[in-house]
């Protein structure tokens, strides 16, 4: 039976209470009477929890019988009464720590090892216990809120901490209970944010960083895995960033070590690989950072545009088409973003954003004077080669924009190669031929080697 915290039927919950006292019963030989005042007990105060249930059967297992009738009576009454009691009997010189661990694992994108949480409480070894038993004892202390579980992998089991159950992370999250925990909400994703890249910056002055295996920085760094693949999901959740900018300086200035540590470990598509720290508007458009776009336009520092970076030299306006960021898309080309600029790079935004993006997107695109004059051209000469870009990517969005948007005709030449627009011709094309001929097969056209069969 599944225990879950929804209300149930009255027979369900009756049943429930029965298995476990018989459990109870077997190993404490409890009397007729205790039995009835624990059945009691346990109908008035568990409103209708199955969980509530399962905890404080576990409860009264590590009791003595002789003191059951008074833990009857200090029963608290239904979940939110149970995690009351948990924090409220923590030691005062253990709260500190355990209200660290509750918030890391309140806020964490997934489960963290214990390593990881002593990294990120800086919970320190005392006496003859390594920092990972102190954490472990810390835990126990959280009693039913927060359990440890077992991950195994082929060649290692490593330990995680979440809650034990939904009820005690939305117990945590609810607004009533974020002075008993002292953690503040609105501010728990920035000091997530502050602290992991503030970890980056150790890992990135640590001597000889650039030459090190990934084990032996994970050995050094527990927490090196986690900050480096989940620094920027935190930063997403902020609609203020001021004091991330402001506190992490280091990471944004422009010649930024630890950003270029980062980004080499973070692992970024090969195409991107460069020896310089990626810019931030481009970080902005690659990572989906809506704030940090923001950010970089209404900032005090000098600011390209057309700024290009990678080994194919894209814009972050490439880089927010790949990625179909229609608001990144949109604030870029309001700050005078060109669309169809392409200095050293093969690939421009607009071609970007036919392979990538959908029809309501390429219009955003084609309403900007860069982008707008561009297609004027494109028709003017009858060049077709846009054609051929969407089509490569199969993508019917784009094909619908031009054919029927723009009413571009599909015989037009292909201007980089001086040939007809015929993909037909082209084998790994197959799939645009189909795309495209359904959609022409409506006005009765057919593209050029393509005929309409009964």
């Amino acid at each position: 039976m599944e225990l879950d915290s929804m209300t149930t039927r009255k027979e369900d919950i009756n049943q429930f209470i029965t298995s476990q006292l018989q459990e109870l019963a077997q190993k404490k030989r409890l009397s007729r009477e205790m039995w009835s005042s624990l059945e009691q007990t346990f109908q008035k105060k568990s409103e209708g929890t199955f969980l509530w249930i399962s905890f404080m059967a576990q409860d009264l297992q590590k009791q003595r019988l002789l003191d059951f009738e008074a833990s009857l009576e200090m029963l608290p009454a239904g979940l939110d009464a149970v995690y009351d009691r948990i924090l409220q009997n923590i030691d005062f010189e253990k709260q500190e720590m355990i209200r660290g661990i509750l918030y890391w694992v309140l806020v964490a994108k997934s489960p963290l090892t214990i390593p990881q949480l002593c990294e990120a409480v800086d919970i320190e070894p005392q006496g003859f216990l390594t920092r990972e038993n102190v954490c472990i004892e810390l835990i126990k202390c959280c009693g039913h809120l927060l359990q440890i579980k077992d991950k195994h992998n082929r060649s290692y089991t490593k330990q995680t901490v979440t809650f034990l159950h939904q009820s005690a992370k939305d117990y945590l999250m609810a607004s009533e209970r974020r002075q008993i925990t002292g953690l503040a909400l609105p501010q728990l994703h920035e000091h997530a944010t502050i602290i992991l890249i503030r970890y980056l910056e150790s890992i990135s002055s640590h001597p000889g960083i650039e030459s090190r295996r990934w084990r032996d920085i994970m050995k050094d760094f527990p927490m090196a895995d986690y900050a480096i693949q989940n620094w920027h999901r935190h930063f997403d959740t902020l609609e203020d960033i001021t004091q991330v900018m402001q506190q992490g300086a280091r990471f944004f200035e422009e010649d930024s070590k630890a950003r270029l540590t980062w980004q080499n470990l973070y692992g970024f598509d090969d195409d991107d690989e460069d020896y310089s720290p990626i810019p931030l508007l481009h970080l902005s458009a690659k990572l989906l950072l809506n704030r940090l776009t923001e950010w970089c336009l209404r900032s005090d520092r000098e600011l390209d545009l057309e700024a290009e970076w990678g080994v194919f030299q894209h814009t972050a306006l490439v880089y927010a088409c790949e990625n179909q960021q229609e608001y990144i898309i949109t604030l870029l080309l309001d700050a005078g973003a060109n669309a169809v600029a392409a200095h050293y790079s093969h690939t421009n935004a607009l071609e970007a954003a036919l392979s990538y993006c959908n029809r309501h997107i390429l219009h955003i695109l084609a309403q900007s004077e860069s982008c707008r004059n561009f297609l004027i051209e494109k028709g003017s000469k009858e060049d077709g080669s846009l054609i051929n870009v969407a089509a490569e990517s199969a993508n019917e969005d784009a094909c619908r924009f031009l054919i029927e948007d723009l009413g571009w005709d599909l015989n037009w030449q292909n201007g980089r190669v001086g040939q007809l627009a015929s993909w037909p011709c082209l084998l790994p094309w197959k799939m645009a031929t189909s795309i495209l001929s359904a959609v022409l097969s409506k006005s009765g056209m057919f593209p050029l080697g393509i005929t309409q069969t009964n």
